[in-house]
């Protein structure tokens, strides 16, 4: 399987896990100029932004670790803009990761809230 393909296929199980916490989707693949955000969600008055990372097995190597810091710096540039730009509502605004492991017996979630 290629990167885009199980990227793509991640996002998808990513958007099944968030809607089935009840959190309301709002877009995908969000991009400006400073970079892209997976998955823009309203988790009641709560403005979630996910970054989404995908792997049919992972290495020894934590999965938060494949988010470093530049990453994460290009992350939070990209939705200052997203908010700036937004006419969503919202009392607060969060990042948070979504590791998925593609496994034959069916995908494995790491959620890890406010992860910035």
């Amino acid at each position: 399987m290629n990167f885009a393909k199980t990227g793509r296929q991640g996002e998808d199980l990513a958007k099944g896990f968030f809607t089935g916490l009840g959190y309301r989707f709002i877009e995908c693949n969000y991009r400006n100029k400073s970079g892209e955000i997976d998955l823009i969600f309203m988790d009641g008055e709560v403005l979630v932004l996910v970054e989404v990372k995908t792997r049919t097995r992972w290495s020894a190597v934590e999965p938060e670790l494949l988010i470093d810091k530049r990453k994460a710096n290009r992350i939070l540039k990209c939705a200052e803009i997203y908010i700036t730009n937004t006419e969503l509502h919202f009392n607060e605004v969060r990042i948070d990761a979504l590791f998925v492991e593609i496994k034959r017996g069916g995908p494995v979630f790491k959620h890890i809230k406010s992860f910035y």
